[in-house]
């Protein structure tokens, strides 16, 4: 309660020192106000974080090798001034902008390419933190162009309510992560428009191409919307004119799509050529910039197969705590049901967690991490037995309360920090190959495991009467495209693609963009928890990351109840397992 107070105070002076700065300086001439910012930049060139400062020169070394210190410096300085009047000019943009004609504040170059586009679709306007880019939003509704924006996520609610607000006054339209990517598909199906940025990491959520002769992890973004619509990309900057209270916005670069669905080569060139049309403008004038982002943070081979692997075993197991006519347990296997600590219940003289431990090893995953409930002793022990007996590393993270498999999953965030893995669950026994399948993906992205009910009734333990309140997921015509997850749907068979109806059983390979999305998702109407297929119906929506549909053969083994135990037993009777 303390930590949250001090935060809300600690955000609420820096919403108060930024409204204050606003008053002081904006009445004033527009020239003096750029020199007292100037100053301010200065200022926080100076007093700006050793960290911040390290980064952002290490960034001026890979873009230019050629220059020396003093000359990274110069420009490091000369970034520092530009984003302080930059966000002057953004205000005095917004303001004049209602009182002048739009001629005296804007020249528009390249828009005419645009007058030669086939009507009816929107277009995709993509940028960065590049010259004046809030002014290039107001001023994409002064042209004719106005825009749906994407709204990023800010720590400091007090900020991000205001700088909605000044983006919504000058004509943006403002959209959450939440459901982004499915509003921009909705409105340029409308013909209207959206703008993208392009140049941040975009960690294991994107695609590597050179920038500045380097690979940067890049989002993919803009060029999957573009194939899916039809709508083209139009990459634009906007900058103050040299000494007049004047902007030029430019259209550099026009890519239509040439009609095709577009796989991951057509994605990459699009992206490729959109970054380089980037590393063009800034080249130009390298002091407008935002160099202290960590654009090269993320490196090939950084999240290429996962190593590791996150086991949900935090379930109340209410249903195996309930006694079954005609079924006596051995007194480990009652302590543990009675416990609700499925996994720990024996089967053939093994916890049935050593099974599914077995299997993650088995597919090359030697980090793993138990989610458990705080007073469950007896799964941390095993944990250490387990890590003894394979010399993987096992770990537990605690979920304080049973609030759900989203909540879950949060738990694990530490223990995950930025690498890609595989989550699954602790009562769950997977097919190996599904398994490896996962951990072998190529693709960068997100990734859920689906089954086929059918194959899930023959070849597992899970009754079709059951099946059918699994979560059941589509794909995009053909493709393996995430469309949608449906929780406990009330018609299964409507889903049914090829004579399949697939659905889910928590196997996912997933990026940390998830912890994001389980943050976002809100209690179910039907049973009032955090779930997990929530956050992954955002995630996909978002656009953060690409998530795709890895179909999968065989049957599942699914410890829910004591009715289970026999047939589970009798399919683990004689497997050897690796510890």
């Amino acid at each position: 309660m303390r930590a949250g107070w001090k935060k809300k105070s600690a955000d609420r002076l820096v919403y108060v020192i930024v409204r204050t700065v606003e008053s002081l300086v904006q009445p004033l001439p527009w020239r003096t106000a750029r020199a007292v910012c100037c100053l301010l930049g200065d200022a926080a060139y100076l007093f700006d974080s050793k960290r911040r400062r390290r980064n952002a020169l290490s960034n001026l070394w890979r873009a230019f090798p050629e220059l020396d210190e003093a000359a990274r410096r110069r420009i490091l300085r000369g970034a520092y001034r530009h984003m302080a009047v930059s966000l002057l000019d953004s205000l005095n943009f917004a303001r004049l902008a209602a009182s002048r004609p739009t001629g005296e504040l804007l020249e528009v170059r390249g828009f005419e390419k645009l007058q030669e586009l086939s009507a009816g679709k929107g277009i995709i306007f993509v940028t960065g933190h590049v010259g004046h880019w809030e002014v290039l939003g107001a001023a994409a509704s002064l042209v004719g162009y106005p825009v749906h924006s994407l709204q990023r996520y800010s720590r400091n609610v007090y900020v991000r309510r205001y700088v909605r607000g000044l983006r919504e006054k000058a004509g943006q339209r403002m959209v959450g992560k939440r459901g982004g990517l499915r509003h921009f598909l909705r409105v340029l199906r409308r013909g209207e428009n959206v703008a993208l940025l392009i140049d941040q990491d975009a960690r294991a959520d994107g695609i590597f191409v050179d920038f500045f002769g380097r690979p940067a992890s890049t989002t993919s973004a803009p060029a999957r919307i573009a194939l899916r619509t039809g709508s083209p990309l139009a990459f634009v900057d906007a900058v103050r004119v040299p000494r007049r209270n004047r902007f030029r916005i430019c259209l550099h670069d026009l890519i239509v799509p040439d009609g095709t669905s577009g796989g991951p080569d057509q994605v990459r060139r699009i992206t490729q050529r959109l970054t380089a049309d980037l590393e063009d403008v800034v080249r130009r004038a390298p002091e407008r910039w935002l160099w202290p982002h960590q654009r090269w943070k993320t490196r090939p081979g950084m999240y290429e197969g996962p190593a590791k692997a996150v086991i949900l075993a935090r379930g109340l197991g209410t249903r195996m705590q309930r006694s079954h006519p005609g079924m006596e347990l051995e007194p480990e296997a009652e302590r543990a049901a009675r416990m609700g600590l499925k996994a720990l219940i024996p089967l053939n003289g093994r916890p049935f967690l050593d099974y599914v431990v077995d299997s993650v090893l088995r597919a090359g995953l030697r980090e793993i991490c138990l989610v458990t409930a705080p007073d469950a002793q007896a799964m941390r022990e095993h944990a250490r037995r387990i890590a003894a007996a394979s010399g993987a590393r096992v770990e537990c993270a605690v979920q304080q309360e049973p609030l759900g498999t989203a909540d879950a999953v949060l738990a694990a965030e530490d223990f995950v920090g930025d690498e890609t893995f595989v989550l699954c669950n602790g009562d769950n026994l997977y097919p190996l190959e599904a398994l490896q399948g996962l951990v072998g993906l190529s693709d960068r992205g997100c990734w859920l495991a689906a089954f086929d009910t059918e194959e899930l009734t023959r070849q597992g333990n899970v009754a079709p009467e059951r099946v059918k309140s699994f979560a059941v997921v589509t794909a995009e015509g053909g493709g393996n495209n995430l469309k949608e997850i449906v929780e406990k749907p009330p018609d299964p068979e409507r889903y049914r693609r090829d004579g399949r109806i697939w659905v889910s059983m928590n196997l996912y390979r997933l990026t940390p963009g998830i912890f994001g999305a389980c943050r976002r998702v809100k209690p179910s109407p039907e049973r009032g928890e955090l779930e997990l297929t929530a956050a992954v119906a955002d995630l996909a929506a978002s656009g953060e990351s690409a998530f795709r549909v890895l179909f999968c053969r065989g049957g599942v083994l699914d410890l829910t109840s004591r009715a289970d135990l026999p047939a589970v037993e009798a399919a683990l009777k004689g497997r050897d397992l690796c510890f």
